[in-house]
């Protein structure tokens, strides 16, 4: 993610329970990015929920942090995350759901 990946020190981090799937194992991203956005979509990860830094998070799901980090990255283009002085939820998910259901 580079220069614009903020890490940040795990003090009142949001810890978030998440096993790597194994749907699809030459895509790990993808699927770890799929169980956050299912988290985020179903309420458990509530807008404003900060995120551990990608490496804790990679220890905890048994991966590589660059692979935490290509998820992360996937889900703040996707608008489902933001990145300030750490990761966290953002409310952009439920105002896209409202303007696709508004625009069906």
């Amino acid at each position: 993610m580079g220069a614009g990946w903020c890490p940040s020190p795990s003090d009142s981090v949001l810890s978030i329970s998440i096993r790597a799937p194994d749907r699809c194992p030459n895509r790990k991203y993808a699927n770890i990015a799929n169980e956050i956005r299912g988290q985020i979509e179903s309420g458990r990860l509530a807008p404003g929920a900060r995120l551990l830094p990608a490496k804790e998070l990679g220890d905890h799901m048994g991966c590589h942090q660059h692979t935490v980090r290509h998820a992360l990255k996937m889900l703040m283009c996707e608008g489902f995350l933001k990145c300030v002085s750490g990761t966290y939820v953002t409310d952009m998910p439920s105002r896209l759901n409202e303007m696709t259901t508004l625009n069906r």
